[in-house]
């Protein structure tokens, strides 16, 4: 398929090496200088320009930053509440990785065609596995 981000725009040559198994493994952040980052949100807003997680200029390697993930996930608790179909599909998932719910933890990942919980190991940060809900709550 065609090529969602523009690969040329990645200023890390080791985001562009496709591992054996699984996605690449980027972080995105936003720019930190001030005027830099209203012009970004200024491109989104009234642009109508790709937001970050469409912008490999702000792709950053995913390791040196989980520290900054670990510390934006959700507890897997925040997935359960209010919805037994999210339960069910946590205790599923919990069942499968032999994992307690406790050392887990997730962000919202924007999919091609449907977003997910992306569920993280809270000590390493790395990907477990993926949960089909809507992850904005």
């Amino acid at each position: 398929g065609k090529a969602e981000v523009d690969d040329s725009k990645i200023k890390y040559p080791e985001l562009t090496e496709k591992p054996n198994k699984g996605p690449i493994l980027v972080f995105a952040d936003f720019p930190k200088d001030l005027d830099e980052k209203n012009k970004f949100l200024f491109e989104v807003v009234l642009e109508g320009k790709p937001d970050l997680e469409r912008r490999p200029e702000y792709y950053l390697p995913y390791a040196s930053n989980k520290e900054k993930i670990i510390e934006k996930a959700k507890s897997l608790e925040k997935l359960i509440t209010n919805s037994e179909i999210n339960k069910y599909k946590v205790e599923k998932l919990l069942q499968k990785n032999a994992n307690k719910k406790d050392d887990l933890l997730f962000l919202p990942l924007v999919g091609k065609n449907n977003d997910l919980a992306l569920v993280l190991d809270k000590n390493t940060g790395l990907p477990v596995d993926g949960i089909g809900v809507d992850p904005w709550l």
